[in-house]
């Protein structure tokens, strides 16, 4: 009696359960670092900053724009929403797969509990919600949308909540804009007989103009998206970007085979996937496209949800047909998810999904390691009132920089996105000598080209050029 009060209750509460486990699951690495996780994570700090400054319409970013530069206009601390935010979008992120497994795929409150844990679990979604928030916003509200799409014709503020849902998916990222768009330009041509038909090309034309509006004119300085061309691989190249390959396998080959078994017929399903596994190993036929200009290792990403849906299913006829005992099943999602433990901080096994540049051993970690935030900030609080100066900074300290200080940032060294100069004797010779600043970890090369110590903290330095050094 009492096993079967706690199945109704799993029942009655899955719904809540959806947004509390995912939640709780994404806290995990949260809690073991005292600042806000991600590498990208501390160059959010500087969008709000800067969208709060230069107006926050219209929205480069759903996320980065009007969320953060909304709450630092309001005077809330940015580093302080960091560390709360990217929990709670993954909560609705698992209430919204749980949404799309019930009201689209029509599956009971169980298995689409079921299918929100198992896609939660990803550690290739964890990757997304570690520092592409932008990203993972986007994907909550493109999932909230697949949820209602067979809905849409039956009563008017459904479809009305589905065009908003449409405009938000779009505004939060390229990529699911991209996905989105692809969606409903299938659904539009298998219905195009009928009523859904013309209501999903009516939806298709107003998001295509919104995407070609949004990413086409206002970000097109950023170069977001261009019109690929073709160009012939190589041999050089096809053994680079195999590597695409590897990820793919790295992330996912404890899913593929249930993902296989549970695979069904369904046009959004299937239509990402293979949407997704194009954008992955595009690069491999033509070196030159990138499918929304996003890296393929981005899409790789991507992948996550229609294999975990699938693999839900299987995982589900295994708990239907062989035992409906739930430790079964709680340790087929276990060992299906043993590296996310790691991920996540926990280190059950070693991290064999690592790859420099994509993925990090663990996501408790950011751009900077935690000995050198207190000693950063400490010293940038020293210059943050000065006016019109310049600050050589290593490219990982960027997004710190740019955040607590209103100086000209010059990144330098390493190999890193955000990095202007490979070396810093390049970044010094390329920027006026005027008050010139440099945080910096060492002494010899600062004080060889001139510059003075003003401040030290732990193993970071702040020091001022001067001429007469």
């Amino acid at each position: 009696m009492k096993s079967l009060k706690v199945t109704i209750n799993l029942k009655k509460h899955a719904i809540i359960l959806s947004f509390i486990i995912p939640a709780t699951i994404r806290a995990i690495p949260e809690i073991q670092f005292p600042y806000p996780i991600g590498y990208d994570t501390p160059l959010y700090f500087a969008y709000a900053k800067y969208h709060a400054q230069e107006g926050l319409w219209p929205p480069y970013r759903l996320f980065q724009t009007v969320i953060l530069g909304g709450l630092y206009t309001i005077g809330i601390d940015v580093v302080i929403a960091m560390k709360i935010l990217p929990t709670i979008i993954y909560g609705f992120f698992g209430l919204s797969i749980y949404l799309l497994a019930k009201n689209y795929l029509q599956w009971n409150n169980t298995k689409s509990l079921l299918a929100s844990i198992i896609t939660t679990l990803s550690i290739a979604n964890l990757r997304i919600s570690w520092d592409l928030h932008d990203q993972m916003l986007g994907l909550v509200f493109l999932t909230l949308t697949v949820s209602i799409i067979k809905s849409i014709t039956k009563k008017p503020h459904i479809t009305i909540t589905f065009i908003i849902l449409t405009t938000l998916t779009i505004s939060a990222h390229q990529l699911t804009g991209v996905i989105l768009i692809s969606l409903l330009l299938i659904l539009a041509l298998t219905n195009i007989k009928n009523k859904h038909g013309l209501i999903f090309l009516a939806i298709l034309f107003i998001a295509f103009t919104l995407f070609i509006y949004k990413y086409l004119n206002i970000d097109k300085l950023l170069k977001l998206y261009q019109i690929p061309i073709f160009t012939y691989p190589t041999f050089q190249s096809i053994m680079y970007e195999s590597q695409n390959i590897i990820m793919i396998m790295k992330l996912y080959l404890p899913i593929i085979p249930l993902s296989i078994i549970g695979y069904f017929k369904d046009k959004v399903m299937t239509t990402w996937l293979i949407l997704m596994l194009f954008g992955s190993l595009s690069t491999i036929i033509s070196p030159s496209f990138l499918l929304g200009m996003v890296e393929p290792w981005r899409i790789i990403l991507l992948l996550a949800i229609p294999l975990a849906i699938y693999a839900t299913n299987t995982v589900w006829k295994i708990k239907m047909k062989i035992s409906k005992n739930q430790t079964i099943t709680i340790a087929i999602i276990l060992l299906m998810n043993l590296s996310t433990f790691t991920f996540i901080g926990l280190k059950i096994i070693p991290p064999y999904y690592e790859m420099p540049g994509k993925m990090p051993t663990s996501m408790v970690q950011t751009s900077i390691p935690l000995y050198d935030i207190e000693p950063t900030i400490t010293l940038l609080n020293q210059i943050k009132n000065e006016k019109d100066i310049i600050l050589l900074v290593y490219g990982d300290f960027v997004g710190w920089a740019l955040y607590y200080t209103n100086a000209q940032i010059i990144g330098f060294g390493g190999g890193g996105t955000y990095n202007m100069f490979p070396s810093l004797q390049q970044a010094f010779e390329n920027v006026p000598k005027h008050n010139l600043y440099l945080l910096y970890w060492n002494d010899y090369e600062a004080y060889s080209l001139g510059f003075k110590k003003i401040s030290q903290q732990g193993n970071l330095a702040l020091y001022k050029y001067s001429s007469a050094a």
